[in-house]
């Protein structure tokens, strides 16, 4: 029997009003960009809570291994590429996919 997974985050703003989850993003990458530079003020709030969380982290690999490793990470990257590089991927994390600025964007999650 198939188990559906439901994460506790949907969209990047449920960062805002949970505590559960920590939010991980590849630093000098585009989803970084795009959460500091926002038109959209909650978004930038996102990106100062990251901040303020140590949330970056140098490269994919890296981000992978704290979300193996700490079940409430969660790492905000490019579809499909963050897939094609985690060496982990669907068995040990997946991926909620949405899009955010008309790029198809990739939240990744331990899968327990």
């Amino acid at each position: 029997m198939v188990q559906k997974y439901e994460p506790g985050i949907q969209e990047l703003t449920d960062f805002l009003t949970t505590s559960k989850y920590g939010l991980l993003v590849v630093e000098g990458t585009s989803m970084e960009q795009y959460l500091k530079y926002s038109v959209d003020e909650s978004i930038r709030k996102v990106y100062s809570k990251l901040i303020d969380s140590k949330g970056l982290v140098p490269t994919y690999q890296a981000g992978e291994k704290y979300i193996k490793h700490d079940s409430n990470k969660v790492l905000f990257a490019s579809s499909p590429f963050y897939e094609l590089l985690s060496d982990s991927y669907p068995c040990e994390v997946i991926a909620l996919e949405r899009s955010y600025a008309m790029h198809s964007m990739a939240l990744g999650f331990h899968n327990n």
